[in-house]
């Protein structure tokens, strides 16, 4: 199985650790380890904030389009109940034509 990069939501470079008021490469292993973590917590936090709005945001579509939806049905139902309307007449007029035909026989 490939690796999916579309499934991929992280930007490599953010996880990159960037110069802060210490020199990183002064640092033992161990701290800048713990600043690559630090890091990656603080994007994570990130990530999840953005996925909250971004939920949010989809709900909020979502019940919209369900009332378009709503509407659309009762539109749809009100078009049906005219073209049912609109048969029902046809077919009457298509018997009383056929019974004038028969009579005329």
């Amino acid at each position: 199985m490939e690796h999916d990069t579309n499934a991929d939501d992280n930007n490599k470079g953010a996880l990159e650790l960037e110069a802060a008021e210490h020199n990183a490469d002064e640092r033992d292993v161990a701290h800048r380890f713990i600043d690559m973590v630090d890091k990656l917590e603080q994007h994570m936090h990130d990530s999840l904030e953005n996925l909250k709005k971004e939920e949010i945001s989809t709900a909020w579509k979502v019940v919209d389009w369900l009332q378009e939806s709503e509407s659309d049905l009762a539109n749809l139902d009100k078009e049906e109940k005219t073209s049912d309307l609109y048969l029902d007449k046809l077919s009457i007029t298509i018997i009383s034509q056929e019974a004038k035909c028969e009579r005329l026989w």
